[in-house]
């Protein structure tokens, strides 16, 4: 079984925004949350399908403990 390691999300304008799921096999779920047409649904993304400026923001947002674990997800080639 594959574990969610993390969970990323934001709260914008006091509602939420889509959010990012990392699994310890290096999977990422995009888990759609603004968009009423694709509320709820749930898409496996690469790293390079996530802006940078959100990549930037999930490692700050990322608990210490777990900051090297996404770092490498997120950063697979570095």
């Amino acid at each position: 079984m594959d574990n969610k390691i993390y969970s990323h999300n934001e709260m914008r304008k006091d509602i939420y925004d889509d959010d990012y799921w990392f699994f310890e096999s290096g999977k990422i779920i995009y888990h759609h949350d603004k968009h009423e047409t694709d509320a709820g649904r749930e898409d496996v993304v690469t790293a390079d399908k996530i802006p940078e400026a959100r990549k930037k923001r999930i490692l700050n947002d990322c608990p210490e403990e777990l900051k090297e674990k996404i770092k490498v997800i997120l950063y697979p080639n570095e």
